[in-house]
């Protein structure tokens, strides 16, 4: 395992109870063991029906048009009185899986999250709060070195990161019908920030599996929930799961959770998380 759990959030059991709004993990069960199991039918319900969607090939993928061709299929769930439209939430999403992973330079990726406005975390913060220099010398085989800086250091992990695993970290393929591509959108108030299970033609359960790992992020959201919830009372949300094939035949879901700025009218990337991890197995080091 190349995290420790302190630098991906493995999402199992009663953390999920803590931290998605309405989900119960353990379906009036009283005992762990009960609960672990349940979660682990879960994964094996979400390996079966995430084998069955139809794909399309990350590599036929040319554009962010072209991405988004695709993504826009997604179903869509709205919690309460939330009725901003979905279309710019995809619009971001699909720039998102085409500038990481459909494309292979680092440098129109880091210029696609400066336009966003999103700003470059340092090398020393991701050291200290990322567990960046354990993960380093696993993906690449060497120390980091005393001379390194982010920009250099994010240039390297780019390409090694999605090599991980022979195939099991690396995309090629993207669901292409609204059961593999969901939304959920709600809205955060000050007293309940509560995160969102993904869910729609498939169940949350499936979507969520056993275990789930956040993606690193090399950069700071333009502005964060707080932010916009201590200046407007209040903010729009919405989570994206997408199911993604990976090179060694497996499928997980990759779930985007977003806020809305109200006044720039534009949908802000907060976080990255793949779900439905085989219980026991190695986490996602991919860096974003």
């Amino acid at each position: 395992m190349l995290f420790r759990a302190s630098h991906a959030v493995l999402i199992t059991s009663a953390a999920l109870a803590a931290c998605v709004a309405g989900i119960v993990l353990y379906r009036a069960t009283s005992s762990r063991r009960a609960g672990l199991a349940y979660a682990e039918s879960s994964y094996r319900e979400g390996v079966a029906q995430f084998a069955r969607l139809p794909y399309v090939p990350i590599a036929t993928i040319e554009s962010p048009e072209a991405m988004h061709a695709v993504i826009a299929a997604a179903d869509v769930t709205r919690e309460g009185t939330v009725a901003a439209d979905v279309s710019p939430i995809l619009r971001r999403t699909s720039e998102f899986f085409y500038y990481r992973f459909a494309q292979s330079s680092p440098d129109r990726y880091r210029a696609w999250r400066s336009r966003v406005g999103d700003r470059p975390r340092t090398l020393d913060e991701m050291v200290r709060t990322e567990g960046l220099r354990d993960t380093y010398t696993a993906l690449t085989g060497h120390a980091l070195a005393s001379d390194a800086n982010a920009d250099s250091c994010f240039r390297e992990l780019w390409a090694s990161s999605l090599r991980y695993g022979g195939g099991f970290n690396q995309p090629v393929g993207i669901a292409a019908e609204p059961a593999g591509i969901s939304v959920v959108m709600g809205r955060w108030t000050a007293s309940d920030r509560t995160r969102r299970s993904v869910h729609g033609r498939l169940s949350a359960d499936v979507w969520r599996g056993v275990t789930a790992a956040n993606m690193r992020s090399w950069w700071h959201p333009r502005l964060t929930a707080d932010e916009i919830i201590r200046r407007d009372g209040s903010a729009d949300f919405a989570e994206v799961g997408v199911v993604v094939k990976y090179a060694d035949r497996t499928h997980r879901p990759l779930v985007l959770g977003f806020v809305h700025d109200s006044r720039a009218g534009d949908w802000v990337l907060l976080h990255v998380t793949t779900y439905n991890f085989a219980s026991g197995s190695p986490l996602s080091p991919m860096e974003y």
